[in-house]
């Protein structure tokens, strides 16, 4: 039983190398609302796998010196999977009471970093810098 419960979780693991940050925006001041008719800035995650994964339990930043500094909650698998070639919004405005795709962070219009995380706090699954 030990052995499966580890090539799971070695499995889970590779699924969530699949996820790349795929686009972003930061400043937002007219594009794309959320569902609150709020211009929030968003960091839009892709699938490039071939599984299904849920970012569930990974973290998200703004600061790659602080890999840790928002994990994405684990409670609701069914918003936070994405399925393979899809794609998942999350809402970067600090304002995480307003749904579980609204995470902890802001991006800046003057540049800075975005980094996902595994649910270990320092394996990467993708990170960017931006001017």
């Amino acid at each position: 039983m030990k052995k499966l419960i580890m090539i799971m979780f070695i499995t889970g693991f590779v699924f969530a190398q699949d996820i790349v940050i795929n686009e972003y925006l930061a400043s937002n001041d007219a594009c794309c609302t959320d569902e609150h008719g709020d211009y929030d800035d968003f960091i839009e995650l892709y699938n490039e796998g071939s599984a299904s994964v849920d970012i569930g339990g990974m973290y998200i930043t703004d600061d790659l010196a602080d890999p840790t500094s928002y994990q994405i909650p684990t409670s609701s698998p069914d918003s936070t999977t994405i399925a393979p070639g899809e794609f998942l919004l999350l809402w970067a405005d600090k304002e995480s009471e307003q749904g579980i795709l609204h995470v902890q962070i802001k991006l800046s219009g003057d540049g800075e970093q975005i980094g996902i995380y595994a649910a270990d706090g320092t394996t990467v699954v993708d990170t960017l810098t931006y001017d």
